[in-house]
C-alpha cells in the first residue's frame, strides 16, 4: 500500500511538471516570449522536476551510466522501474527544447539516451504501456528512424512492437538486428514461433501475413542450422 502510494504521488507530481513544462515550450513555438527567457524557464522546471521526483540533476540523468541508476533507484523493482519512466519523460522535455533551439545533434544525443531510460521501463508487458509512454516511445522511434541504433536499443525495439502487437516492425528489425548480433537468432526464432500461435487475424492486424510468418521463420531456422554448421566445424 506504501509502495503504490508512493508511485501514485510521483506519477501525479510528475503529470504537474509535464503540463507547466508542455506549456513552456507551446508558447515558445507561438513566439510570444524571448527564446532565451522561455528555454531556461522550461530548462529550469525539468531541472526541479528531476531534482524533486528523483533526487538526480538532469546532467546525471543523461551522463550516468544505465547500471549506476538502477543501483540509484533502488531494489523495489516497481519504485525503479517508474523511476525510469520518470527520467525518460523528463529528459525527452530536455532533447525537445534542444531541437526547438535549433541544436539537432544534440536533440538525437539526448533522444537516444531517452529511449535507453524508457526501454528500462518496458521490459515487455503490455499492461504497463500507458498512453503518454506509448506516445513518447513511439516519437522516439520515428525521430531515431533515420540514424544506427545500438544494438541493444534494437534489441529493445523488436520486443516494444511485438507487445504492440506491431509485428511487421519487428520484421523490419529482425534480419538487421542478426547481422549485427548472430545470437539473437535464438530469439528471433522464438518471436517467429509466437507469431505462428496467433490467429491470422492478429497477424493481419499487425500487418504480417501468415504466409509471410512462415517464410521468415523458415529462413531464419536455415540460418540458425548454417550457424550451428559453421561452430560443428571451427
Amino acid at each position: 500500500m506504501i509502495e503504490s502510494d508512493y508511485i501514485v504521488r510521483m506519477f501525479t507530481l510528475l503529470g504537474r511538471a509535464l503540463a507547466k513544462i508542455t506549456l513552456l515550450k507551446e508558447t515558445k513555438n507561438a513566439g510570444l516570449l524571448k527564446e532565451t527567457k522561455e528555454y531556461e524557464e522550461a530548462a529550469g522546471e525539468v531541472e526541479q522536476a528531476s531534482r524533486d521526483l528523483l533526487g538526480l540533476t538532469v546532467e546525471m540523468m543523461r551522463r550516468l551510466p544505465i547500471a549506476d541508476l538502477h543501483k540509484l533507484f533502488g531494489s523495489d523493482p516497481a519504485i525503479a522501474r517508474t523511476r525510469f519512466y520518470i527520467a525518460g519523460l523528463l529528459l525527452r522535455q530536455v532533447g525537445d527544447l534542444a531541437q526547438l533551439s535549433g541544436k539537432e545533434d544534440e536533440s538525437i544525443k539526448i533522444y537516444l539516451r531517452t529511449l535507453s531510460l524508457i526501454f528500462e521501463y518496458v521490459p515487455g508487458r503490455e499492461d504497463l504501456l500507458s498512453d503518454r509512454l506509448v506516445e513518447a516511445t513511439d516519437f522516439l522511434l520515428a525521430k531515431l528512424d533515420s540514424y544506427d541504433l545500438p544494438a541493444s536499443l534494437k534489441h529493445n525495439a523488436v520486443t516494444y512492437y511485438e507487445n504492440r502487437g506491431m509485428y511487421s516492425k519487428c520484421e523490419d528489425i529482425i534480419f538487421e538486428v542478426i547481422e549485427e548480433d548472430p545470437e539473437f537468432l535464438q530469439e528471433a526464432v522464438s518471436l517467429y514461433g509466437r507469431l505462428l500461435a496467433k490467429s491470422d487475424a492478429d497477424l493481419e492486424k499487425g500487418d504480417l501475413p501468415r504466409a509471410e510468418v512462415e517464410q521468415a521463420l523458415s529462413e531464419l531456422r536455415s540460418k540458425q542450422a548454417e550457424l550451428t554448421s559453421r561452430r560443428n566445424f571451427s
